[in-house]
């Protein structure tokens, strides 16, 4: 029967009328020390605002039960929009790595049609050593190349201690740097953030394209695996499929960029055991929703073993219209993300957004061989 996935139970990690907040994004889930489930999104009034707030909830070993959402720095939620996510270091220090952006103007956009370019931001990182109960203040450092940057990928920390965070390179909203998009790029520290260096993780051949929603892993035999979602940045709406590369230096170089040979959008990685990852995608074409593929990969091949529709969307946008990058502020779903839980299930999370509610969904699963 091969690799197949079962859903043992589904429920909310947060839910809200679409007012309180409009929407919500990058759900992601670590076991803190106590063994129960840490889980941290970020709440904006709309899709496309400049405006998102890093939350934090707690729950139980099972991802159930989940505390009332808080702001983790309420303090800044005026002055900048930041976009965390969060990931489990070694000896159980929680991690979050994303970006932060200065708010000027209440309800401003951080995103240009015309410019296909975010708003200027920079890095920022934190850590707790609390299960998030409290994070350090944001650590902020500079994009090492023009533009600005997408980072929906939680920060790598390796067995040897290396940190390694996945970024796209984007333009600027104001289009006034020329920038290098087609490309995915990793900044790395080998002092515990107090300094950074680039890597070029994926390239694209395309011009007029851009990575998104890129993820890193390490495999059980310390390689990195690193995926990104490979989207079209001109007219001609073409279709690519999501791409891959591999690294057996720890990040220092790379493997040549390759197809993973499935078309879908958002890129998600979870390292399972003999080399094999678990690659969550979401697609929002034929057979829209969240689906999982169980892969073994080599340098000249992704290793598809199995592939698993395991949420199925009632339909893509919320005006029904097409699912393409250039339409992100219309979508319903998305950004999954996985964790492994002590009994040897899977927690995996995602948002969604319909007519009357926004949330965090969450689905416990089991794999089996």
């Amino acid at each position: 029967m091969g690799i197949q996935f079962d859903v043992l139970e589904q429920g909310d990690v947060f839910r809200a009328p679409v007012s309180t907040p409009s929407s919500v994004a990058g759900p992601r889930c670590v076991i803190g020390r106590d063994g129960n489930v840490v889980c941290t999104f970020n709440a904006q009034s709309k899709l496309g605002i400049n405006d998102f707030v890093p939350m934090i909830t707690h729950g139980d070993s099972q991802g159930r039960n989940f505390s009332a959402a808080t702001p983790i720095w309420p303090e800044l939620r005026e002055k900048y929009s930041i976009f965390s996510n969060v990931s489990r270091g070694r000896n159980a220090e929680l991690f979050l790595f994303g970006t932060r952006t200065k708010i000027d103007q209440p309800g401003e956009t951080y995103w240009s049609d015309h410019t296909k370019g975010l708003k200027a931001n920079e890095f920022i990182w934190s850590s707790s050593r609390d299960d998030g109960r409290s994070f350090s203040p944001p650590t902020a450092f500079p994009l090492p190349y023009p533009g600005s940057a997408e980072v929906p990928g939680a920060l790598l920390v390796t067995r040897a201690g290396r940190w390694i965070g996945p970024y796209s390179p984007y333009n600027l909203m104001d289009g006034s740097a020329k920038v290098q998009t087609e490309r995915v790029i990793a900044v790395i520290s080998d002092d515990a953030g107090r300094s950074w260096k680039p890597s070029v993780m994926i390239r694209f051949d395309e011009p007029q394209s851009v990575g998104a929603e890129a993820w890193v892993c390490e495999l059980s035999d310390g390689r990195l695996l690193a995926t990104a979602w490979h989207a079209d940045m001109s007219d001609q709406k073409r279709v690519f499929p999501n791409k891959y590369a591999m690294s057996r230096d720890c990040g220092d170089t790379w493997s040549t960029t390759r197809s993973t040979g499935i078309i879908a959008n958002t890129t998600a990685l979870l390292s399972l055991s003999d080399n094999r990852a678990l690659f969550i995608t979401v697609r929002r074409r034929d057979d829209a929703g969240i689906w999982l593929s169980v892969v073994k990969p080599t340098d000249g091949d992704f290793g598809v073993l199995s592939d698993q529709c395991i949420w199925s969307a009632a339909q893509s946008t919320q005006s029904g219209g097409q699912a393409n990058h250039s339409n992100w502020t219309d979508f319903t779903f998305g950004e999954p993300a996985a964790i492994a839980l002590a009994d040897g299930s899977l927690l995996l999370v995602f948002w969604y957004l319909n007519a009357t509610h926004t949330g965090v969904k969450s689905m416990r699963l089991r794999m089996k061989d």
